[in-house]
């Protein structure tokens, strides 16, 4: 893919409504506020305060199995305000992964799942190719769900990990709109 080709297709993606420009760089408040929601919390999270935090960056990865190669965007977060909270927050989320019977670890393991199942004349498999699943998650319902499951004590982290989704691409800051 050609350079301009690929950042024209970024540019493309950013237009969305989905994202909106940002006037300044976020990284110093939302790196102030998360060591201060950290403060406040369990000790075992105060190792969690972020120490010279930048921007997270997004690239794009190139789909090249579907037509027009459109961009898969990736944001990488290392060393970002939130990134050690998010680790720690990913982790606490870890057991309840596999509650539903709808999941899967990986492909191999949806293979499997497959071959196991006895499918009925007139049964359909079908695929659903998820669009932005990013700026699809329901933040509301989720930290709803994070509540219930883990307790309102924790459901601060949670949101500010959630809703802190900035990202730095060619000079400009971006956030994901709500």
């Amino acid at each position: 893919m050609k350079n301009e080709d690929y950042h024209e297709k970024i540019r493309t993606m950013l237009n969305d409504s989905a994202y909106r420009e940002l006037t300044r760089d976020p990284t110093e408040a939302i790196t102030r506020k998360t060591s201060a929601l950290l403060k406040k919390s369990a000790e075992t999270c105060r190792s969690l305060i972020p120490q010279a935090a930048v921007p997270p960056r997004l690239y794009g990865l190139p789909k090249v199995h579907k037509e027009g190669i459109p961009l898969r965007p990736i944001v990488n977060g290392i060393n970002s305000p939130t990134y050690l909270l998010a680790r720690y927050l990913s982790k606490l989320l870890t057991p309840l992964i596999g509650e539903s019977n709808r999941a899967v670890k990986n492909s191999a393991e949806f293979v499997t799942t497959l071959k196991q199942r006895k499918l009925d004349i007139g049964d359909m498999l079908v695929s659903f190719d998820v669009v932005s699943l990013f700026t699809k998650v329901p933040i509301q319902e989720s930290l709803s769900l994070i509540e219930e499951k883990l307790g309102e004590e924790i459901a601060p982290l949670f949101r500010h990990a959630l809703t802190s989704n900035y990202f730095l691409y060619q000079g400009k800051f971006f956030e994901r709109s709500y």
